[in-house]
C-alpha cells in the first residue's frame, strides 16, 4: 500500500515538529510549523522521508540563506543522531505515528535531547517538553 502523503524532512525537523513551541520563532516560521503539524497529524497515513538536504522548513530558518545552511555541520550531526537513536537511515520512509513513537521513546523519554540537539538555539525551549500535540 502506498502512503497517502510523504513529507520529506531532515530528521532533526521531525523532532522539531514533535516538540514545537512558537516562542522565540518568527511568525513565518511558526505558521509553517503549525501548517506541517496539522498536515501530518490530521491526514491519516502521513509518512516522513528522512533526507540529508534542505527541506521546506529550512527556508524559514534564520540560519538558511540563499540555499545554504550556515550551521550545516551542527544540523547534519543532529540529523545523524536522530536517525541513529531511532534506528533509521537517510532515505527511509516512515509512518508519522511510528516515527513519533520512536522520537518520544529514544530521545525525549531517554533524556538525550541535549546531546541530539547540541548547538540549537531553541534547545532551551524543548528541554523537558512533552510532545506538543497528541498522537494516534
Amino acid at each position: 500500500m502506498r502512503p497517502k502523503q510523504v513529507l520529506a524532512l531532515r530528521p532533526h525537523h521531525a523532532l522539531c515538529l514533535l516538540l514545537f513551541c512558537p516562542d522565540g520563532h518568527s511568525v513565518r516560521y511558526a505558521e509553517k510549523m503549525r501548517q506541517l503539524i496539522r498536515r501530518i497529524e490530521q491526514e491519516e497515513g502521513s509518512h516522513i522521508r528522512m533526507i540529508p538536504t534542505p527541506d521546506e522548513i529550512c527556508g524559514y530558518c534564520p540560519y538558511y540563506d540563499q540555499g545554504l545552511c550556515q550551521k550545516e555541520d551542527e544540523v547534519f550531526c543532529s540529523d545523524v543522531n536522530v536517525l541513529a537513536r531511532c534506528g533509521l537511515r537517510f532515505g527511509d520512509v516512515v509512518p508519522w505515528a511510528e516515527l513519533r513513537r520512536g522520537l518520544i521513546a529514544h530521545i525525549v523519554e531517554a533524556g538525550v535531547i541535549d546531546e541530539v540537539c547540541r548547538g540549537c538555539m531553541y534547545l532551551v525551549r524543548c528541554r523537558g517538553r512533552a510532545p506538543a500535540h497528541p498522537g494516534p
